[in-house]
């Protein structure tokens, strides 16, 4: 297991993510915990040595719609 590097949501998580999963964040308008928890679990995977990999769609949004 990998904490989410907030306890309240691992405990939640019974311990947070299986190691090897893959967890997708989709963030609200109207949300400020979205940076924080990606923060958090990367934080997290950094110190326990684990791949990370962060996509943001956005950019990607903005050239196939124009």
């Amino acid at each position: 297991m990998v904490s989410t590097g907030n306890a309240s949501l691992d405990k939640e998580l019974n311990g947070g993510f299986f190691i090897g999963s893959l967890v997708v964040l989709l963030e609200d308008q109207t949300s400020q915990y979205y940076g924080h928890l990606l923060k958090t679990y990367l934080a997290e995977g950094v110190v326990r040595e684990q791949v990370n990999m962060v996509v943001d769609p956005e950019p990607l949004r903005n050239r196939l719609w124009w």
